[in-house]
């Protein structure tokens, strides 16, 4: 019983002894913070000299990229703004107070600086009233307010999607000239960074400007951020297709004539141009100030590379197919453009190696045309003539135009005989 008895005492010791320790703590607490703020006015410069500014720094936390919208101009950052100034109005001696070095506290009771982001987009300024502030012994005061902000920039879209940005964080105090509050930059910090899937960060730059408005001078922060596409997923997604749908534009102009898929496959070019030009201007910005190089490609003009093959292409076509029917239509003689040049008195190197390129060309094209019979062909010639015509033979077939009748003429070879026939055709009328 004794001993249960002693036990008891010793526990209750104890529990006064760290109850009485707390509200001590407590104590010096509450006194330190009734005599700091008893007469404390936060709408005063905390400053005894009222002739001398208040020095602020700012360092800005970047703990990400949230978004990039090239079409709006606009960077989305999530990060806080530290804030750092002296207060001499809120300064204690440790000793008198339980050796207490830190008082945090909100920031509505403290003077704080009207710092604001000058190229924000929409919010200019943190939502501060449910951000604390820590005030130590010496008067200085640290404050960060954070969250995401939009923020306004420039991006030059040239060298899409290789390009390297430059965005610009600027603090301006909005109220107070320099004279009574003096900003100066502590940089940049990426100490609690994530990396971010597009965009990597090559270098930070920090510098202090002072411009005039209405004859006061101003205090301003400039933060440059330089940031670097990672072009992969557009390179694979974008500039290939891109990139083979020109090898294919240029392709269309090596098929025959005669297979009838030139203009189909010319419109399915043209439609996937037309598609991948629709998902580059839905990235681009609708500015005439610099147009990207990939945009310039992806249009069927002149100007890009695929545009100037294709229009070489089309004219040396062009320059074929007139040989071609030229000589269908008159075999005797070169086509009509060389002699009608000639005749009108243009004269020039062209013309000449277009006449003896002529000549050449139907001279060739002056050449029996032969063809192996088939079966079908066998069918139609026996209708025709009234004569058996052997599948293995190989025939050739010549038309005779003159003022009264045309005849057909078919010449035939085979391994026993080689004969030549002549058959008139009816004419027929034109409607």
């Amino acid at each position: 019983m004794l001993v249960d008895m002693r036990e008891e005492q010793v526990l209750a010791v104890i529990v006064a002894v760290c109850v009485c320790v707390s509200a001590e703590q407590f104590s010096a607490e509450h006194r330190l913070m009734k005599r700091l703020f008893e007469n404390y006015n936060p709408m005063v410069r905390p400053r005894w000299d009222t002739s001398k500014p208040v020095d602020v720094r700012l360092t800005y936390y970047v703990a990400g990229i949230s978004g990039v919208s090239e079409k709006q101009q606009t960077i989305t950052l999530f990060g806080w703004l530290k804030l750092e100034w002296v207060d001499e109005f809120l300064r204690w001696q440790q000793d008198h107070y339980d050796n207490q070095t830190l008082l945090v506290v909100p920031s509505y009771k403290l003077w704080t600086p009207d710092v604001i982001f000058d190229n924000g987009v929409g919010q200019r300024f943190f939502d501060s009233q449910h951000y604390l502030a820590r005030l130590y012994s010496d008067g200085s005061v640290r404050w960060e307010p954070g969250g995401p902000m939009m923020l306004s920039c420039r991006f030059d879209l040239t060298a899409y999607p290789f390009d390297l940005q430059r965005c610009i964080i600027k603090l301006v105090t909005w109220a107070n000239t320099g004279g009574r509050v003096n900003t100066y930059t502590g940089g940049l910090d990426f100490t609690f960074y994530e990396e971010n899937g597009e965009w990597r960060i090559v270098q930070t730059e920090a510098k202090n400007f002072t411009f005039i408005n209405d004859g006061e001078s101003y205090c301003e922060v400039h933060l440059f951020i330089h940031m670097k596409r990672k072009p992969l997923f557009h390179v694979l997604y974008i500039v290939c297709p891109i990139v083979l749908l020109s090898i294919l534009n240029c392709l269309v102009f090596c098929l025959p004539s005669e297979s009838g898929e030139k203009v189909t496959l010319s419109l399915n070019v043209l439609l996937a141009f037309s598609v991948f030009l629709l998902m580059i201007i839905d990235i681009m910005p609708s500015t005439a100030d610099r147009i990207p190089n990939i945009g310039k490609s992806s249009l069927p003009l002149p100007s890009s590379c695929p545009g100037l093959a294709s229009l070489v292409f089309v004219v040396f076509q062009e320059f074929i197919l007139r040989l071609s029917w030229s000589c269908r239509a008159s075999p005797s003689s070169p086509p009509s453009l060389s002699s009608t040049c000639t005749r009108s008195g243009v004269t020039s190197p062209f013309l000449r190696v277009y006449s003896a390129f002529a000549n050449s060309f139907c001279a060739r094209g002056r050449r029996p045309r032969t063809t192996r019979t088939t079966r079908m062909e066998q069918a139609a010639r026996t209708a025709l003539t009234g004569r058996t015509w052997p599948v293995g033979r190989t025939d050739s077939l010549s038309f005779s135009s003159s003022s009264s009748s045309r005849r057909l003429h078919l010449s035939s070879s085979s391994r026993d005989t080689r004969s030549s026939d002549s058959y008139p055709i009816a004419p027929t009328s034109r409607s």
